[in-house]
């Protein structure tokens, strides 16, 4: 693959962005594939989806039973970056900065990124600077990612006084972009708009540079280096440095950095923590810990029924008659342990169409295709129940009594 001028001149190589264009051109990751007409894991994501199998249930199942959130957390601002450095160059194309020439091959095409390199916006600024500056260009030539342009805050130089935007790198680990919680559920069409309501630039203004920056090195030093606050260990080292050389040697800042970090955390998400979700979410409505407690319960209320049901056959009740009485532990019995194995509660259901997010605490389900199944399979459970108790009270019922 050949690598442009401009790429080469910008001090980088972009031979991974292109890759990086050439297999998501739009910006997305592959869907996943998927014949049951049941949202995709990249569906989920986005915010495409509705209750129960919505990214903030997603979250809660990868927190309390994978206990992998890093895994979410990291692509899920790997994604609000995007959105960032995508505001980001559609204000530089406002401001002339750019045309439409530069996004030919899209917001993370090799032209846009070279275009948008340090190297590139400093020799822009050289050739608009007054000749005070011109002069001192050699120096600041050879400027390289351990050196940096200083302004201070206002945009002016300590030593000319002119006004210049401020194109400085830090060199520590910047302060978090603030980021909003999660939302069950987002309109199709208005992703962009509910990830920018959370980024700077968010209300209107387009975001800095600085922002861009800013963003990059939170994801860099929360999730990459090691030792950070949620490291991601799945990634090989090979990316890592991949990463740290982009970032630390190369200047870069644009969402191509972390593309193949993206894919790796897509990829064992998909694998490990979807799967999981989908059963938790689409096959069931209750939480882990509800689980629990009915399976103890229905275990407790068989071992009532029956002790009931033997109390009467001892006690030398008639067979067809009283013992009858057992049917109702029973029953409760059945139903609460069909739940604790399953997940599932049929009266949640059928009656009250809700699925519960942590304890106790509930979501409508709107999906339409997960609540059509948790309705046929509530039916189904619910009739296994009822055949079960009544089979078992039965045969209770038909031995004969003997009284001690």
């Amino acid at each position: 693959m050949s690598v442009s001028a401009t790429a080469l001149e910008a001090g980088h190589n972009v031979s991974d962005e292109a890759r990086y264009t050439e297999k998501y051109p739009d910006n997305t990751n592959l869907s996943a594939y998927d014949t049951t007409g049941l949202p995709t894991l990249e569906q989920v994501l986005s915010r495409k989806t509705l209750p129960p199998v919505c990214l903030y249930n997603f979250y809660i199942i990868m927190r309390d039973r994978l206990h992998s959130e890093e895994l979410l957390d990291f692509y899920l601002d790997v994604q609000h970056h995007e959105i960032l450095w995508r505001r980001y160059v559609k204000g530089m194309k406002k401001s002339g900065h750019i045309d439409e020439t530069d996004l030919t091959d899209g917001f993370h095409g090799p032209k846009l990124v070279s275009r948008l390199s340090y190297a590139s916006l400093r020799r822009d600024e050289l050739a608009r600077s007054p000749s005070p500056a011109r002069s001192r260009s050699p120096e600041l030539g050879q400027n390289t990612s351990t050196q940096q342009l200083v302004y201070d805050e206002d945009g002016r130089s300590a030593d000319d006084g002119v006004r210049r935007p401020n194109y400085n790198r830090s060199t520590s680990p910047s302060p978090m972009v603030p980021r909003g919680p999660l939302v069950e559920s987002v309109p199709v069409g208005q992703q962009d708009s509910a990830f920018a309501s959370n980024i700077p630039g968010g209300g209107g203004s387009s975001p800095t540079r600085e922002d861009v920056t800013a963003s990059c090195e939170k994801i860099y030093y929360k999730y990459i280096v090691q030792s950070a606050h949620k490291e991601i260990f799945i990634l090989p080292g090979s990316v890592r440095s991949m990463i740290a050389k982009r970032i630390e040697q190369d200047e870069r800042d644009d969402p191509a950095v972390f593309a193949e970090a993206k894919d790796i955390v897509f990829e064992s998400m998909q694998r490990r923590g979807f799967p999981k979700f989908l059963r938790c979410k689409v096959w069931g409505n209750t939480t882990m810990w509800q689980q629990l407690g009915r399976l103890v319960f229905g275990l407790s209320a068989l071992f009532l029924g029956f002790a009931i049901e033997l109390s009467l056959i001892l006690l030398g009740h008639d067979r067809w008659g009283e013992r009858f009485w057992g049917l109702i532990p029973i029953f409760f019995g059945m139903l609460n342990v069909m739940i604790g194995l399953s997940g599932l509660d049929p009266i949640w259901a059928l009656v009250f169409n809700i699925s519960e997010t942590t304890t106790f605490h509930f979501n409508q389900v709107r999906q339409p295709q997960v609540k059509k199944i948790l309705k046929s399979r509530a039916m189904w459970l619910l009739t296994l129940s009822i055949v079960l108790s009544v089979i078992i009270t039965i045969i209770f019922a038909a031995i004969p009594g003997h009284r001690l």
